[in-house]
């Protein structure tokens, strides 16, 4: 492999939405230094996700609505409500 080759597979850029990150191998080969610990599901891990925005709420939080000739789980009392009162 020529000197180009080689650098392009030790530096990648990965384009999300709205940001660009910037990521390089260590010489030990690994990619990230740490990862954050845990999980992003807060509570016993009984959450679902709402069928208008996708977002993981609680059971308590979620409501059934029929949408498309089914049952489906959304926020209540809306998604937009439930946001603004999170914060």
């Amino acid at each position: 492999m020529d000197g180009f080759a080689v650098l392009s597979l030790l530096s990648t850029t990965i384009s999300c939405m709205s940001k660009t990150l910037q990521t390089k191998v260590a010489s030990n080969g690994l990619r990230y230094t740490s990862k954050v610990s845990g999980s992003p599901f807060l509570g016993n891990g009984s959450t679902m996700s709402c069928f208008r925005c996708g977002k993981h709420r609680t059971a308590d939080q979620l409501q059934t609505k029929k949408l498309i000739g089914r049952n489906q789980r959304v926020c209540k009392p809306s998604c937009a409500e439930l946001d603004a009162a999170r914060g």
